[in-house]
């Protein structure tokens, strides 16, 4: 689009073949939401791996990764510190059960003692989400909302043993 938000150019589509079914693509879509860890069902969260990419109000899926690097000889390239470097990525859908955007953060080599996609690309992903779906005039569903609380039972002067089981 021009500055005035007339369409200058749109691709036209060209598709070959159906990959996956309907019926796996959902299933697949399903999966990936639940990552991010919002059920839908009601005003709580259902924390899972990557409930940091969570960003209330959207339906969201998504899926981490994290991968050893080789050299060119199909060697593992190595830190200084001896372990292994990596690339992560987290992709994530918007809105899950019918995506109209794609979001892929991807990172070289984290030099942090975590290296996991889901506590480091993973918000990062639901940041950018979060600046782009309203900009882009994607609408937020209130039962995706969190309500922001949580109830915790009282633990003060239990054991730790006992506190774990209430």
């Amino acid at each position: 689009t021009d500055d005035t938000g007339n369409v200058v150019w749109q691709a036209e589509t060209d598709i070959k073949r159906q990959v996956v079914s309907e019926e796996v693509s959902e299933q697949i879509r399903a999966m990936m939401e639940n990552n991010v860890g919002h059920t839908g069902t009601s005003n709580d969260l259902d924390y899972h791996g990557c409930a940091s990419a969570y960003v209330a109000g959207y339906r969201i899926g998504g899926k981490s990764g994290t991968g050893e690097q080789l050299d060119w000889k199909g060697a593992y390239k190595y830190r200084p510190d001896g372990d292994y470097r990596k690339a992560i990525s987290f992709a994530a859908i918007l809105p899950a059960d019918d995506p109209e955007i794609l979001v892929l953060v991807m990172m070289d080599d984290p030099r942090w003692i975590i290296d996991s996609a889901s506590q480091i690309v993973a918000p990062v992903t639901g940041n950018i989400i979060s600046q782009i779906a309203p900009y882009l005039g994607i609408e937020r569903d209130s039962s995706y909302d969190s309500n922001g609380s949580v109830e915790v039972p009282n633990a003060i002067g239990t054991r730790w043993t006992s506190a774990q089981v209430k």
